[in-house]
């Protein structure tokens, strides 16, 4: 098994998909006394022969949005799927690019404003400058993204706290140097602006993930870089008070590579950071939580025979919080994982897959506003099969106070705009 982190897994699990492009099922749940609660597959479209889901994100049960790429011949192509309430349909997205055009996130504030971000690519060599779309709820068009003097840049993860405070996340490479580094752009309700953040030392490293509860609490992870080579990692968490960015102190689970993939924030003294480690042989899930002083690392099950990744995380509270991502099989397999916080530990919940024979995953997950949804999207697909690599999003309902895992119901001590 091929492990790429940092988000570096640039759509991570198809480095050999993606180089080729650079350069040319109902599941129920256990029950509890009439509990009602269900992983369903959404039927999605795929335009083209090999698409990819990465990002979702909703703001009603009859709105949500999730992005990614259709790898296309002879460039990758955004792809952007909207959900009404009964499935979805496929949007038009520019490609500014002609050499590719990938996007990453989506931040769904309603139905007439939502975000993307990704990166196009600027030369036939993949060097990458971000690219940042908005919905108007009638078109996706281009916003300038700011640009890095002497870098290319990369956006990851986005979160969105209101229509005038929106945070992205990613990578920049310096041009002359090839040194990684944190990349934290801001949206004030006018213009896109990079946010200066600490200096992670000799080797650089990369933000994968974001959340916040409120303008003065939002956190942003990833990991840091300990070699030139850029194969060695810990992992990284930095908040913001309002007013500057700081790192923050974060465990790792051993002296392997450690990464951070994706956040949730439920108050600014509970917080969630997931992702894996390297045994030494194989990954495991990686499970951190902040109790308003420190980050510690919580037990957190693994079930694939050649190791598990945690890709995407939700929450609805404190009892109810999704991590999502894949199992790995021996023969280079994988199918989709999703484990569940019910307040006292994690647990594995049964995932569906699309039918088909291609490995499958989650890449993100996402919890609906005030109600007892979640959403997981990602794809199926494995270059070598040969078999078209397809989207895939799954939905999960619970009918209010029906959770069997959390039966005082769920949604209470959510912010309105949470999608990570």
């Amino acid at each position: 098994m091929q492990h790429l982190s940092l988000r570096t897994r640039t759509l991570a699990h198809i480095p050999a998909l993606f180089a080729v492009l650079v350069a040319s099922a109902l599941l129920t749940l256990p029950s509890a006394a009439g509990a009602s609660c269900a992983w369903n597959l959404t039927p999605t479209v795929n335009p083209s022969q090999n698409n990819l889901l990465v990002g979702v994100a909703g703001s009603s049960s009859s709105d949500a949005w999730t992005v990614g790429f259709s790898a296309s011949s002879p460039r990758a192509l955004t792809l952007a799927e909207h959900w009404n309430g009964t499935a979805w349909t496929l949007a038009a997205t520019p490609n500014p690019s002609s050499y590719g055009n990938i996007l990453s996130a989506v931040a769904d504030l309603s139905a007439t404003n939502a975000w993307a971000v990704g990166k196009q690519y600027v030369d036939s060599s993949g060097n990458p400058q971000a690219l940042i779309l908005h919905w108007d709820g009638s078109v996706w068009s281009v916003v300038p993204a700011p640009t890095l003097a002497g870098s290319y840049t990369n956006l990851f993860r986005m979160r969105a706290i209101s229509p005038t405070n929106i945070w992205a996340v990613g990578r920049s490479y310096s041009q002359s140097s090839g040194l990684p580094g944190p990349l934290i752009e801001h949206w004030n309700g006018t213009t896109w602006k990079i946010i200066v953040s600490p200096n992670l030392g000799a080797f650089g490293g990369s933000l994968d993930a974001v959340s916040a509860t409120a303008a003065n609490d939002v956190w942003v992870a990833g990991g840091t870089y300990t070699n030139s080579s850029y194969t060695s990692f810990v992992t990284l968490t930095e908040h913001w008070n309002g007013f500057k960015w700081k790192i923050v102190p974060s465990p790792n689970a051993n002296n392997n590579d450690n990464v951070l993939n994706a956040l949730v924030s439920i108050a600014k003294n509970d917080a969630w950071a997931v992702g894996d480690y390297y045994t030494g042989s194989i990954f495991q899930t990686l499970t951190e939580r902040w109790n308003g002083s420190a980050w510690s690392i919580v037990k957190s099950p693994d079930v694939g025979a050649a190791g598990d990744g945690i890709f995407g995380v939700a929450a609805l509270s404190s009892r109810s919080v999704w991590a999502v991502g894949e199992s790995f099989t021996a023969s280079g397999g994988g199918s989709t994982l999703s484990l569940k916080w019910n307040g006292t530990k994690w647990t594995v919940v049964p995932s569906p897959n699309l039918a088909g024979g291609n490995p499958d995953v989650f890449e993100d997950a996402n919890a609906v506003p005030g109600g007892t949804t979640f959403w997981a999207a990602g794809a199926s697909f494995y270059p070598s099969t040969g078999r078209p690599d397809q989207t895939l999003a799954a939905r999960y309902v619970c009918a209010a106070s029906a959770d069997p895992w959390n039966p005082g119901g769920e949604g209470a001590n959510r912010p309105r705009y949470r999608f990570r």
